[in-house]
């Protein structure tokens, strides 16, 4: 079998393709800052499963009452409780920042009185969601 010999100047461009699509990042995720947009919110029932992911992150107990959540990337990177200010945080991630504007958060809403209260605030006490799957329906 005969092989047609490539140009140089192809074979050179498909050398400086790979050379940069080997120094690319995986995904562009990587091309983000880490500390991007910010953002700190009530928890809600709908919060369980990422608060309980979260939890065992950091080998700690789901904090009780209502919960205060500072996202990074639009994940949850840090959660504390309203009632009590014990805190869980992604160790993986430097969160001592986000840690304190969430803690500064939380004293602004006791000092105004706007702490949700009653059971519908608690997310540890929200039932997590069950998952179906095509063998358990």
């Amino acid at each position: 079998m005969k092989t047609t010999p490539i140009h140089p100047f192809t074979r050179a461009q498909r050398r400086a393709a790979h050379a940069v699509d080997s120094r690319r990042p995986e995904s562009s995720a990587a091309l983000e800052p880490l500390w991007g947009a910010v953002v700190i919110r009530l928890a809600t029932a709908g919060d369980r499963l990422s608060l309980d992911y979260l939890a065992q992150l950091d080998s700690a107990e789901l904090p009780v009452g209502p919960i205060l959540i500072g996202e990074l990337r639009g994940r949850p990177a840090v959660a504390a409780s309203l009632s009590d200010g014990r805190a869980i945080a992604d160790p993986f991630l430097p969160t001592g920042d986000l840690l304190e504007l969430v803690r500064l958060r939380a004293r602004q809403l006791r000092a105004t009185g706007s702490v949700p209260t009653g059971p519908a605030s608690d997310p540890a006490r929200a039932s997590a969601p069950r998952v179906v799957t095509a063998l358990s329906a």
